[in-house]
């Protein structure tokens, strides 16, 4: 077995996103970095008195404090211009990258990364600019002490193709319903992550219980089997699954072992085509003729939010950053946009007249993305106001976005002219994005991102991969 490798502090390089998510990121040549704190507060006991002794006490308990930000100190020398340590005057990202064999100033040269998201300066300082003694000549530098909001680590990854035996179909949606979770009081210790589901045509429904080691096929809800299931949405124990032949949805609140089929409340009798949930009490659902469904009380009933005012278009994807802003983008390069929850629906002039828009992410208050079936993948930056070609293929279909929660790390899937589906991965909040190995396959529809290193991938003739971070 091979030693893991390891990186020498020559290895790492500085880089910085100056102007915040989704923006270029620029090679910090000259400086050096302290050590990073990662704070996660301090652990205080709570006690009672012992049973056995007196003048002592038991510890009973315990809580965490607060953990604070991360922090670390920039350096570099004074120069005669570009002073950047002394200029930083907005939020930032701050990376170190470290690289072995392909030159350091090389934004896709990097082995692995530390990333430390929406930093800030707190304190600058010029060291000791004049010699008063010969002794002290020395070179002059400025630092700072920088705070950020998150730190991540981000690696390499590598596709991992999973089989599923028995009849399956081809997939056209997946999500992972559990949070990290450190045992005890609340369950068994997770990663979290690992309770996911894929769902497709002909009734095809899996579930993993494990992070998609393996897969596991389900029998769909009642009346379901010769279907199509469109989409699938979770949060813990609760499921919704949509119809993408009659309909209706169907849900389940404990992980699948009983479902509850809905069939009222859609007053449009055409195909639906996805969902998006932050749990039982808020749930949309999108259609064809820009129909918009809402529920809040567990799918049990549904709402016409939007009956086609805000578009005619068929809709095929939603995502929402809160429980106020979302996008629904469709046919006929349709985007629309809501700032209450869904209660009012306002139309938007797409990114490209003509295409179809196949998939959307929120990613901030600001910044939106829309995948279309010409190969274009386009963002704003004011709120779908105006638009910037941020990806682009020769021909093909953009068919699937996912960032993960933590941080501005994203994926995307999409197929070529000849139908082969692709992967992409960025680290910049989808500034750029580079292409990820995966096993040849006939089209792929959707991905879902965990973390910044973990995620899942699903498409036709049941395919469907896990990638993971390489050593």
């Amino acid at each position: 077995m091979s030693s893991p490798k390891t990186y020498t502090k020559g290895k790492g390089r500085v880089w910085i996103q100056r102007e915040g998510v989704a923006t270029p990121w620029e090679y910090f040549g000259c400086a050096g970095m302290a050590d990073i704190a990662i704070p996660r507060g301090d652990k205080t006991l709570i006690y009672c008195p012992s049973r056995n002794r007196v003048d002592e006490w038991t510890p009973v308990g315990s809580y965490r404090g607060e953990g604070g930000p991360v922090t670390t100190t920039l350096d570099s020398l004074l120069f005669e211009a570009q002073n950047w340590l002394l200029s930083l005057d907005c939020p930032f990202n701050l990376a170190v990258r470290f690289g072995t064999c392909a030159k350091p100033d090389d934004p896709v040269g990097w082995e692995k990364i530390i990333h430390l998201e929406q930093s800030d300066v707190s304190t600058r300082t010029i060291s000791a600019p004049v010699a008063r003694m010969p002794g002290d000549q020395s070179e002059v530098t400025t630092s700072a002490d920088v705070a950020a909001d998150l730190f991540a680590e981000v690696s390499r990854v590598k596709m991992s193709q999973q089989i599923i035996t028995g009849n399956v179909q081809d997939l056209y949606d997946v999500a992972f319903c559990d949070s990290p979770n450190c045992g005890g009081d609340c369950g068994a210790y997770s990663a979290g992550c690992q309770h996911g589901w894929a769902v497709g045509a002909t009734g095809t429904l899996l579930y993993t219980p494990d992070g998609g080691s393996q897969w596991y096929i389900m029998t769909p809800p009642t009346g379901w089997a010769a279907d199509t299931i469109r989409a699938v949405c979770c949060s813990g124990n609760f499921v919704l699954l949509v119809n993408g032949t009659d309909n209706e949805i169907a849900w389940s609140s404990d992980n699948g072992a009983t479902w509850n089929v809905v069939t009222t409340g859609f007053a449009y009798a055409t195909t639906m085509s996805d969902c998006f949930i932050f749990g039982p009490s808020a749930m949309w659902v999108v259609a064809d003729g820009g129909y918009v469904y809402f529920s809040s009380d567990g799918g049990v009933t549904w709402d016409t939010q939007d009956a086609g005012v805000a578009t005619t278009q068929d809709l095929n994807d939603v995502h929402f950053l809160d429980n106020e802003l979302g996008y629904a983008v469709g046919a006929a390069n349709a985007v629309i946009t809501t700032e209450n929850g869904g209660n009012t629906w306002e139309t938007l002039v797409g990114p490209e007249a003509g295409q179809i828009n196949m998939c959307t992410w929120a990613l901030s208050n600001s910044i939106v993305f829309v995948g279309n079936d010409a190969g274009n993948l386009y963002v704003s930056y004011d709120n779908g106001a105006t638009w910037t070609v941020r990806f682009a293929l020769t021909g093909g279909s953009i068919n699937g976005l996912s960032f993960s929660s933590v941080g501005d790390y994203g994926y995307m899937v999409a197929e070529d002219t000849d139908g082969l589906g692709r992967v992409y991965r960025s680290i910049d909040g989808g500034y750029t994005w580079q292409r990820v190995d995966v096993a040849t396959n006939n089209g792929l529809d959707a991905v879902f991102a965990c973390d910044p290193n973990n995620f899942t991938v699903v498409g036709d003739a049941a395919f469907v991969a896990r990638g993971e971070a390489v050593g």
